[in-house]
């Protein structure tokens, strides 16, 4: 994500910021980190569709190498990392 977003500007930040806050909550819940490509596809689509409404999938998908339903997958798999899904 970093050679996406370098040099780092507020946006970048706020997405690493989530990203850190994905990553510790995976982290205490034994997740295993698998495929990078993906995990740094599927963070950046949450992080940039929930600021633009127009970015898509295929686009995400596309620029991290992936196919859209790997990236598709990582998503939901993040999802539960977020911190508003503890309840």
């Amino acid at each position: 994500m970093y050679e996406e977003y370098k040099p780092l500007d507020e946006q970048g930040v706020q997405l690493f910021q989530m990203w850190f806050s994905l990553c510790e909550n995976a982290l205490e819940q034994k997740y295993m980190f698998s495929n990078v490509h993906a995990l740094a596809a599927a963070a950046d689509f949450m992080f940039q569709s929930s600021h633009d409404k127009k970015v898509t999938k295929k686009s995400i998908a596309e620029n991290y190498s992936v196919s859209v339903a790997t990236l598709s997958k990582y998503i939901q798999e993040l999802l539960q990392f977020l911190p508003y899904s503890k309840e």
